[in-house]
């Protein structure tokens, strides 16, 4: 149920013409708040550093680099 109420939400707020962005963080915000609690936002935090400690995320910044390394020569 939370689900549909999710995507229901979703596009309401696209189709209102709010950016992606804002829309997707809030729902997110809205809905964390509402199934999990405040202790929710401990949960999304401590998984989102686990998942930063990561080497493939090192690719993505190394690639970046060599883009720009390669366009000034």
């Amino acid at each position: 149920m939370a689900t549909f109420l999710m995507f229901f939400s979703l596009l309401v707020f696209l189709s209102a013409g709010l950016e992606v962005v804002f829309v997707l963080g809030g729902i997110t915000v809205i809905f964390t708040l509402l199934l999990w609690g405040p202790s929710g936002f401990n949960i999304i935090v401590a998984r989102t550093f686990a998942s930063m400690q990561g080497f493939v995320l090192l690719a993505i910044g190394l690639f970046v680099l060599m883009a720009k390394v390669l366009a000034k020569a």
